[in-house]
């Protein structure tokens, strides 16, 4: 199943990453304008939902997934970090990148399309091994 529904965003994370990409626009000027933009455009088509009803199955900020490549089968494990907590190689990924953008709200079966510098890639998420609002973790 590819993401077809729009996206779902708690609405802590709503609030939380409008004021994170209200901050870099102040910061960043035009440098990381594009980034910010992509990621207001797919919170504008997000379905809002509060923190306590989002569904177990939902990537949301700090998520930790399972997800697998389409095309090669290898298995992965990320987490969806804001951009000021993403790492080198520990496998978080900022929502400001298009790999973050495509998880942020993904669900599980649904398969994310991005594009990169080599061409396009496709995951599917298989699994959300963590997820703050399922474990009770409100304050991430």
């Amino acid at each position: 199943m590819t993401l077809k529904e729009r996206p779902i965003v708690t609405n802590l994370d709503r609030l939380r990453l409008g004021d994170m990409s209200r901050s870099l626009r102040a910061r960043w000027a035009w440098r990381g304008a594009g980034h910010v933009s992509q990621l207001e455009r797919r919170m504008q088509r997000a379905a809002v939902v509060a923190a306590e009803a989002v569904g177990s199955d939902v990537v949301t900020m700090n998520s930790r997934v399972r997800a697998r490549d389409i095309h090669s089968g290898r298995r992965e494990t990320l987490t969806l970090v804001y951009h000021s907590d993403s790492g080198g190689l520990d496998g978080t990924v900022s929502v400001l990148t298009q790999l973050g953008n495509a998880l942020l709200g993904a669900r599980v079966g649904d398969v994310i399309v991005w594009e990169f510098r080599y061409g396009a890639r496709e995951l599917e998420i298989e699994q959300v091994i963590y997820q703050p609002e399922a474990a009770g973790h409100f304050d991430l």
